[in-house]
């Protein structure tokens, strides 16, 4: 499965080493024999996925991240933040019938609304999603 990871606490930086929690996420899903590319922001995701979007099987995105030129002065970012929320309402313009699931440190009413958007199969709280699950998660919905 390829996989797109967009989240702003993860690197693919060499030095990105195990004892970060979003390292322990990663390296489940390479070690589950994905193809895995990182980005850890919403512009270079939007980029990367209008040139490489028909390559990929799912999306594991971030909500909270800063909103960076994309979504800056949008009026749904809430204090910098939610630009995974604006992304996810955004891929279906950029990549047709790419399942997303989103990975994310809120609850309650915003998970609600995510689990409304159309491509948003699965909402996951970072809170008590172990990496397993995670993969486990993934194939449940993109293998089937």
């Amino acid at each position: 499965m390829r996989i797109l990871l967009v989240d702003d606490e993860v690197s693919s930086d060499p030095a990105f080493r195990p004892g970060h929690y979003m390292w322990y996420y990663a390296n489940a899903l390479r070690k589950a024999d994905h193809a895995l590319t990182v980005i850890d922001n919403v512009d270079d995701a939007v980029e990367w996925l209008q040139e490489n979007g028909a390559d990929v099987d799912c999306i594991i995105l971030d909500v909270l991240m800063p909103p960076g030129k994309s979504f800056r002065g949008h009026p749904d970012v809430k204090e910098g933040t939610n630009s995974g929320y604006l992304l996810a309402q955004k891929l279906p313009s950029i990549v047709d019938n790419v399942p997303v699931v989103a990975l994310t440190h809120l609850l309650g009413e915003d998970t609600e609304r995510l689990s409304g958007l159309p491509n948003v199969q699965c909402v996951l709280s970072k809170h008590d999603c172990t990496p397993k699950r995670l993969v486990e998660v993934l194939h449940r919905i993109v293998i089937k």
